[in-house]
């Protein structure tokens, strides 16, 4: 399929239809976005940029960054509730960690478990996923909106036998996210910012791979870490990212569509832009070498969505703008028939169109996922391997003692028919000892047989420490 029919095409990142049970984020509210399987494996439609990785280049933001008011005086480690608009599911269990190293929060499903990202253990992290939100919207462009799909994906990613940790930051100027202004005129500042998320998480799990989900900006930002900090991330999964120099469209797009809104229901709230978040995105467009400068993101997977249906960019031909892109860089664009943001069906009710595009393409990023690890089997699936395969030993044994149980009993009922006609036959009295020998032998084998089994029926039932996960 060329990169045309690609872009023009919904089935370009076709899937398998078969569904599995039992897929929820923990804890979660909404089950309507359980039941999807991951990626059947075929490479033919699901064509990924790969190029060398390269050595990273370490950057560490200046001192003195300025954080959120919020944060001032707050300790390495302070916990915050989550913002109730994106996250009532996590109510009481949920919440924000503040990192005073990178002057952001962190948000987690569950303070209370071990939520830190920094604190888990590294053996059980196989994958890292960072999940970068949009921009410039006070109540949705915040961490906590990507807590729920994100969080479906880490136990979709249990199931597959890889450990995955949730990394999911309030960035600059949202949230409780740095509002220093060298994030609003320095793009190169603010990518660097991201990076040092990424070195320090590298540090603390040597040997995870780097996966990086971007929605909208933060799909823009992660194309453009790619690019300044080649091979710093493994893969990366650019969900609706927009093409500069179309703020104003997509401003006018935004008021038309909040009008209509506030029409249908009056009394809905206003639409709050965040502070100084138009002004850093129109600065950053300036300086964009993903787009500008022609330059090849790098990294090991690169996948870019856009939905077909998206009204945040409506006003301008963004298909058209990424298909151009695509045929400059070799990069393939999909393009599916959801909206602005791919994995949104996960959290949506009623709308099994959009669910279903979600599902494809948290199949694909699962995927990803498992292709990173596949050359590199992760200890907890090797662990699960050799549980199957002992307890498959367990069973045959099993199976194989309790057949010869059978035919010893079986035997045993025999020398008991031929002691029991002996002993009633007068004839047959000088055979009584051998035959009662007989007996006492026949019954020793049975009672051992059963032992035999008890012990073989325990391995099956309460498998030994070393062949658990």
């Amino acid at each position: 399929m060329s990169t045309i029919s690609a872009l023009t095409s919904s089935r370009a990142i076709g899937l398998t239809e078969g569904l599995t049970a039992g897929l929820t984020a923990e804890p979660v509210a909404d089950k309507s976005a359980d039941n999807f399987e991951p990626h059947d494996g075929s490479f033919g439609h699901l064509v990924l940029a790969r190029s060398p990785l390269a050595r990273v280049e370490r950057f560490a933001p200046p001192p003195g960054l300025l954080v959120h008011p919020q944060l001032h005086g707050q300790k390495d480690g302070a916990i915050f509730p989550l913002d109730p608009h994106y996250a009532p599911q996590f109510a009481g269990k949920g919440g924000r960690i503040f990192d005073k190293d990178l002057g952001t929060v962190f948000n987690v499903a569950n303070v209370n478990n071990g939520g830190h990202p920094f604190l888990q253990k590294p053996k059980e992290v196989d994958t890292i996923l960072i999940g970068l939100h949009g921009a410039t919207h006070r109540t949705k462009s915040i961490g906590a909106s990507l807590l729920n799909p994100l969080g479906i994906l880490k136990q979709q990613a249990k199931k597959m036998g890889m450990g995955v940790l949730t990394v999911i930051p309030d960035l600059p100027l949202h949230g409780l996210g740095p509002n220093d202004p060298r994030f609003v005129n320095n793009l190169d500042f603010y990518v660097g910012w991201v990076a040092k998320i990424v070195e320090k998480l590298q540090q603390t799990y040597p040997n995870a791979k780097i996966a990086l989900y971007g929605r909208s900006t933060g799909a823009v930002i992660g194309l453009e870490l790619a690019v300044r900090r080649p091979g710093l991330i493994h893969s990366l999964f650019a969900d609706s990212p927009y093409p500069p120099n179309t703020q104003e469209a997509q401003g006018k797009a935004i008021a038309e569509r909040e009008r209509a809104r506030r029409l249908a229901n009056p009394i809905a709230p206003d639409h709050v832009p965040v502070p100084f978040s138009e002004e850093m995105l129109f600065n950053h467009d300036l300086h964009l070498s993903f787009w500008n400068d022609f330059r090849l993101p790098r990294a090991t997977q690169i996948f870019v969505r856009l939905g077909k249906h998206d009204d945040n960019y409506c006003k301008f031909p963004y298909i058209k703008m990424w298909g151009a892109w695509s045929q400059r860089t070799g990069i393939p664009v999909h393009v599916d028939d959801g909206e602005h943001n791919g994995l949104g069906g996960l959290q949506q009710k009623g709308d099994a169109a959009l669910m279903g595009v979600a599902k494809t393409n948290a199949s694909i990023l699962l995927e990803m996922m498992r292709r990173d690890l596949q050359n590199h089997l992760p200890w907890r699936i090797a662990q699960k391997q050799k549980r199957e395969r002992g307890l498959q030993i367990a069973k045959v044994r099993l199976e194989k003692l309790e057949g010869l149980l059978k035919a010893k009993e079986a035997l045993l009922i025999r020398k008991q028919a031929a002691y029991e006609m002996a002993s009633k036959d007068s004839s047959r009295q000088a055979r009584l000892p051998n035959l009662a020998k007989e007996v006492a032998i026949a019954q020793g084998k049975v009672e051992a047989m059963k032992r035999d089994v008890e012990e073989a029926e325990k391995a099956f039932t309460h498998p030994s420490a070393d062949t658990l996960d």
